[in-house]
């Protein structure tokens, strides 16, 4: 067989036929004898799928055609890259294709043009409706709504709607509210959550949380630790312009719980402190304007106890804890049964929160590797939240409305 030019060679359900792909054309051959049977004249083909023993579906670069064996008919399913495009004297829609001209109808779908037409001006307004492209006016993520004024009517619509929000319920009571180690807002007043990030020492993953939350139009709280100011200045400045909510991580990374460390309250204040001159000095400008931390924080790996707390109110800070733990911290191991795939966190984020939860995400990778980490599938957490009715907010709004 001289396979050269093959493209693709696929088998029909019944094994009596293949279709072999070439760049303009496909061959049907009988398998048992490896004759051919039919040709198949399509413009640059690049997929054939049987749907049937004697049928099948090519879809190509211009066009997706229905063939059947040994008839010469065809169905034009679709166009794949149609050109000029408008609507005809006649209000028909018409295209170019490869050169040649098709109509389209909703009862016929799409034919090739009895004769060469001349598409009408393109209009934004007539006698009766205006229409204009917005974002979505509840919020959601999309670009380019396309708007209908109706002029007579007296209202506004979208062209093609979607579905809405569904709303889940409220939790039955209230759960009290702990303003020295706030781990959670209000149950009950509103359906918001807070995503917390948190940047320990890589900078893998910030630009594209940064550019997930603005394309969502979203404010939330990052907090930086020292380590990650000093290996990454330029990260941080990035951070202080985004707008986001910064508090901090402390200025060192370790466990502050641990038994072999005498940790005291001018510990605790010094760290603090130390990591808010850090934050202004890289920030700072040439006129040495530089920007400061919000009055929130917490310790490494959210070790902690009252004494440390309580150095910290002294300060002014309120600790920010969390009450759903992704696990997206937890390295790929045969022997760890807590790791799961990016994609089943987002599943268990989305199970587990409540209204006034806080989320924490890591950025960065994680000792041990893992295949894939929660920030790359941030647009699908975010979306799976807001179809539920939920809004994302920084955590000092869920500390506001839960007083």
């Amino acid at each position: 067989l001289e396979a050269d030019s093959i493209k693709d060679l696929v088998l029909a359900p019944d094994g009596r036929h293949a279709a072999l792909i070439y760049p303009d054309r496909v061959l049907i051959k009988q398998y048992d004898r490896w004759s051919t049977t039919q040709t198949l004249q399509h413009s640059e083909p690049l997929h054939a799928n049987w749907t049937a023993d004697d049928e099948l579906i090519v879809s190509g670069r211009q066009f997706i055609r229905r063939y059947r064996l040994n008839e010469s008919a065809d169905t034009l399913i679709a166009l794949s890259q149609p050109g000029t495009y408008g609507y005809g004297e006649d209000g028909k829609v018409y295209t170019v294709a490869a050169g040649d001209q098709y109509t389209y109808s909703p009862r016929d779908g799409w034919h090739a043009a009895a004769e060469d037409i001349s598409l009408v001006p393109s209009q934004i307004a007539n006698e009766s409706y205006r229409v204009y492209l917005s974002s979505n006016p509840e919020g959601r993520s999309y670009q380019n709504m396309i708007m209908v004024r109706h002029i007579k009517e007296y209202k506004t619509t979208q062209l093609a709607p979607h579905a809405g929000h569904t709303y889940e319920p409220f939790p039955e009571k209230e759960e009290p509210v702990n303003f020295k180690n706030f781990n959670h807002g209000s149950r009950l007043r509103r359906r918001e959550v807070a995503l917390v990030f948190n940047a320990i020492d890589s900078v893998e993953g910030l630009t594209e949380v940064l550019n997930t939350l603005h394309d969502y139009g979203l404010r939330c709280t990052f907090f930086i630790n020292g380590e990650f100011m000093r290996r990454n200045p330029e990260a941080v400045k990035e951070l202080a312009s985004s707008n986001h909510e910064i508090g901090s991580l402390f200025y060192t990374y370790f466990n502050m719980t641990d038994a072999r460390y005498q940790i005291s309250k001018e510990f605790i204040k010094q760290g603090l402190a130390r990591n808010e001159d850090e934050y202004f000095n890289i920030t700072a400008d040439e006129a040495g304007r530089g920007d400061e931390l919000a009055l929130l924080w917490h310790s490494p790996y959210y070790f902690v106890n009252n004494q440390i707390i309580e150095a910290s109110i002294e300060m002014n800070y309120t600790y920010i804890s969390y009450d759903v733990d992704p696990l997206d911290w937890v390295p790929k191991s045969e022997e760890d049964s807590m790791y799961r795939s990016s994609p089943e966190l987002v599943e268990r984020v989305l199970m587990k929160k409540k209204p006034g939860s806080i989320i924490p995400i890591r950025i960065g990778t994680v000792k041990g590797g893992r295949e894939d980490y929660l920030f790359q599938y941030l647009d699908l957490l975010i979306d799976g939240l807001i179809s539920k009715g939920y809004k994302v907010v920084p955590v000092s709004t869920l500390i506001e409305h839960a007083r």
